[in-house]
């Protein structure tokens, strides 16, 4: 057993911990029963997150004419939320590396439940802004710790890929459930309610936590907080997001949003360059010194843009072509949330056939192809012969390829480390929605539906040349823990446990 300065041997690579005093956990969920809470936890924390936008943005409408709010101002209602979330998951994922999962999951999920009341009472459009920045900081914290338990908790194996393949199921299914709920909840009890209907699941998340996760489940040492680098790292991402945000509503050619995108992108390169000389970086640069970390974020970065696109379009399409309401418009997108579910199950056992990368590859091109089935169903005035096949092919790919990607981009990542990979992850997918969105909006502007379908292709294809060129192969044999090392390297099997 190897004691102080033990390394983990990564595809013939030396990855030397950052502290040697890390430590597994004294008792990880061994009965099936656990492995399933586990799950479970993982898999309502990443929905209520995601649900989130999709449930406040039908409920929008309502809010603006109750409070009475002109429509750039009621934005911020869902812009506060995404602000503070981009800006806070890095350090929020360092953390739980820091203080543990479990500490990290009760107290995201107590600021979600308290500004979720909040949110309900607000007599004003500032308390409910305040309120749901303090949502967005919750959700920062509960988001990346609980996704690195699918590594810190679950062995690897056919468990960790039902884990995966559940995790891309609920993330599919959050967009089309958040529009059914939203516009069910805010006609039968008004838009106040749809914040309560966050707490249930909130309430089993905390249960669940304090029954299968350890008091500490990974610490590392007593270190110096890199205080500038959490300072550029919340400004950062946030600051792209809100550059973004202000040039899709005064247009591409405004100033102001102009300079706040140059002075972000900087600011993200700044973060990059301090973390390179701090003693204790928050996001240590050696994490993407492996193609599997950089290669798995830069394509997820691509692909959600893809998919956010692909939904926005979808969703546009049903109710503009069809003049369905919100509420319709979501029972008209459920064939695409049972496609993620088809995909979510096909990826969990593909997982134990193939590599990620081969998974990853096959979820991508099916994804263009939906791509290529919708740009051409646009002229169609048929749903089902139209719309449908392309949604159903677009989720079964974008569940595939999601699910992969996420393994690929964490999978080599030390258990100590799990959280800010988390982290990093995560806000990759933050800013491709937010970029995606954005860019196949202005495809959608200058081309129609057509435009924005083939726009969106765009960043699915850019994602499919980053993971046949930037990634390795990882092969995961159902139970069996395996990587392929490159060529003429020795490579000692590791499942990241410090003994």
């Amino acid at each position: 057993m190897e004691t102080a300065g033990a390394r983990d041997i990564r595809y013939g690579e030396e990855f030397k911990y950052m502290n040697d005093s890390a430590r597994a956990p004294a008792a990880l969920p061994r009965k099936r029963s656990e492995h399933w809470q586990v799950t479970l936890l993982i898999g309502l924390s990443q929905l209520i997150v995601t649900t989130d936008f999709s449930i406040v943005g039908v409920a929008l409408p309502s809010i603006g004419r109750e409070l009475a709010v002109a429509a750039d101002l009621l934005s911020w209602v869902v812009a506060a939320t995404s602000l503070a979330l981009a800006g806070f998951l890095i350090p929020s994922g360092r953390a739980a590396d820091m203080f543990g999962q479990r500490r990290c999951i009760e107290l995201g999920a107590a600021l979600f439940a308290g500004a979720s009341l909040l949110c309900s009472l607000a007599p004003g459009i500032g308390w409910l802004i305040a309120a749901r920045a303090i949502l967005g900081f919750g959700a920062a914290i509960l988001a990346p710790a609980s996704l690195s338990l699918i590594h810190t908790l679950l062995p690897e194996g056919p468990v960790r890929n039902r884990a995966l393949g559940l995790l891309g199921t609920m993330q599919g299914f959050s967009l089309a459930i958040g529009l059914l709920i939203g516009g069910a909840v805010t006609s039968a009890f008004g838009w106040r309610a749809i914040f309560l209907v966050n707490l249930p699941p909130i309430l089993l998340i905390v249960v669940l936590a304090r029954r299968v996760i350890p008091a500490v489940t990974v610490r590392t040492a007593k270190q110096a907080l890199d205080v500038p680098g959490a300072v550029l790292v919340g400004l950062g991402p946030s600051s792209v997001l809100a550059s973004i945000s202000m040039l899709n509503r005064r247009g591409w050619d405004y100033a102001p949003g102009l300079m706040l995108l140059a002075a972000a992108t900087a600011t993200v390169a700044l973060f990059f360059f301090v973390e390179r000389r701090v003693k204790a970086p928050l996001l240590p640069p050696r994490l993407f010194t492996f193609r599997n970390v950089l290669g798995g974020n830069l394509a997820t970065l691509l692909l959600m843009g893809a998919i956010a696109g692909m939904f926005v379009l979808m969703s546009l399409l049903v109710q503009q072509r069809y003049g369905l309401t919100a509420l319709s418009g979501g029972l008209a997108m459920m064939p695409y949330a049972a496609a993620v579910a088809i995909g979510g199950r096909v990826v969990s056992m593909g997982m134990t056939w193939a590599t990620l990368k081969t998974n990853a590859l096959v979820g991508i091109v099916l994804q263009i192809v939906a791509f290529a089935l919708l740009s051409g169903a646009v002229p169609s005035v048929n749903y089902v012969a139209g719309v449908m096949p392309g949604m159903i092919c677009g989720g079964i790919g974008n569940a595939i390829a999601f699910v992969a990607l996420m393994a690929v981009a964490t999978e080599t990542v030390p258990r100590q480390e799990q959280g800010v990979a988390s982290g990093a992850l995560l806000a990759a997918q933050q800013l491709g929605v937010a970029i995606g969105v954005a860019i196949v909006l202005m495809g959608l502007s200058s081309g129609g539906f057509t435009g924005g379908f083939l726009t969106a292709g765009v960043f699915g294809l850019s994602a499919m040349l980053v993971v046949a060129m930037a990634t390795t192969a990882i092969h995961r044999p159902g139970g069996t823990p395996g990587h392929m090392s490159r060529p003429g390297k020795g490579v000692r099997q590791c499942d990241g446990d410090i003994g």
